[in-house]
């Protein structure tokens, strides 16, 4: 089954924007703030104590050539970004992680944390690690019989810098026309630049 790496399409699309400082003062006393920041490392679910906070779609100066407002985009890693349309359309994504509802001036929209962690294959894989830190991924690969039942995931393998998804998520989006999301094959590092 075919890999992707997942990004946003800042060129065609508004970027989602939400500062993580504004995260970190909604949960500053109940969420250990080491956690919070890296929360996709830490595979930490937020639904029993995420509020509805405010976010907001903005062009970037000399990038984004639109005004569009994606249907789907990233946010940290780990993480997408959809609007109603989205989140009603792409059912594969259920069981995968958590929806987390955002207010934003052009409608509600939903951070979708995904909880899917997968290992990579190791023996098609290489990376540098440093002192438990992971420096540089020059290539990564997923076995056919992890990635069978699921359509998003993430990886300790690569600390975690990005979010992958299958041809079945990909296909999905295509299908139902929807804007904001690039695909990448190439899974090593000139995707962490």
């Amino acid at each position: 089954m075919k890999i992707y790496s997942i990004g946003a399409d800042y060129e065609a699309c508004k970027t989602f924007t939400l500062p993580m400082s504004d995260v970190l003062l909604a949960y500053k006393n109940q969420i250990p703030m080491k956690q919070l920041l890296d929360f996709p490392k830490h595979n930490l679910a937020l639904t029993d104590v995420w509020k509805r906070m405010e976010a907001s779609f903005e062009s970037i100066s000399d990038i984004t050539q639109s005004e569009t407002i994606p249907d789907i985009t990233t946010w940290v890693t780990g993480t997408l970004v959809l609007s109603e349309k989205a989140k009603q359309l792409l059912t594969c994504l259920e069981g995968h992680g958590e929806y987390l509802p955002i207010n934003t001036p052009d409608g509600e929209y939903w951070i979708f944390n995904c909880l899917e962690v997968l290992p990579a294959d190791e023996k098609q894989s290489k990376r540098t690690v440093e002192q438990g830190q992971v420096l540089d991924v020059e290539k990564i690969e997923f076995s056919d019989d992890a990635v069978k039942n699921v359509c998003i995931f993430k990886t300790d393998y690569d600390g975690f810098r990005s979010t992958f998804c299958t041809s079945t998520l990909k296909e999905e989006i295509s299908k139902n026309q929807l804007s904001g999301l690039t695909f990448n094959t190439s899974l090593g590092s000139p995707n962490y630049v």
